[in-house]
């Protein structure tokens, strides 16, 4: 599996209009600074092209295979919302120190800062309503939904610790749902997609096509 960013600046110099970014970084894998450094260049070098795709990760045998880190899970969700932090300060060209349960930087420089603005797009990886939909609708600007067969009850759950309110998450909810219908229930889409006639070369269970536009490398080393 090819490396992200390396793949990304590659794709960068090969495209024109295609988006760039990762489905998802883990939070551990590299320091906040570094992952925002990243992003910001692709970005640069892209004429804006860029977005963060960010979770707590959850890959233990590739962890384990390569040496990476991999916090426990409580650990995880504490340094991604850290990192977030870290990257909007950054992108905003506060340089004042960070101090962090996990991370400290002593002077968080992007320079240059993002061609995007603010900032890149932020996307979280993952739809658990405790942890990561409240760092969505505080940090992000999308998150990365997986086929929850729940009649869209976990994407819509009300998110009443974040201080911008449910709206803003409930809002980019419907925008992901009209892009991703099949996200709603993914078993009743089965089960209609069993039900159809199948005209030639459409093979039994076949489903919609994701429409993705986007370079997307789905895991990242």
């Amino acid at each position: 599996m090819l490396e992200a960013y390396t793949t990304l600046g590659f794709l960068a110099a090969q495209t024109e209009r295609v988006r760039l970014g990762t489905m998802v970084s883990p939070v551990a894998l590299r320091p906040p600074a570094l992952l925002v450094k990243a992003v910001t260049t692709l970005g640069v070098l892209s004429g804006g092209r860029a977005w963060l795709g960010i979770g707590a990760g959850y890959h233990s045998a590739e962890a384990e295979a390569l040496g990476l880190p991999l916090p426990p899970v409580a650990e995880r969700f504490e340094r991604l919302e850290q990192t977030l932090q870290v990257a909007t300060r950054m992108w905003a060209g506060d340089e004042t120190p960070f101090e962090g349960k996990h991370y400290r930087l002593g002077h968080p420089v992007d320079s240059p800062g993002p061609a995007q603005r603010p900032h890149p797009p932020i996307l979280v990886g993952g739809a658990g309503a405790r942890c990561t939909l409240r760092l969505v609708a505080r940090y992000a600007d999308a998150c990365s939904l997986a086929d929850i067969p729940d009649g869209g009850r976990t994407v819509t759950h009300p998110v009443v610790t974040c201080p911008v309110g449910s709206a803003a998450l409930h809002a980019g909810v419907a925008i992901l749902l009209k892009i991703y219908p099949h996200c709603i229930d993914g078993q009743a889409e089965a089960r209609a997609s069993r039900a159809r006639p199948r005209g030639r070369g459409t093979a039994p269970g076949d489903r919609r096509p994701h429409r993705r536009a986007a370079a997307v490398p789905r895991t990242d080393q």
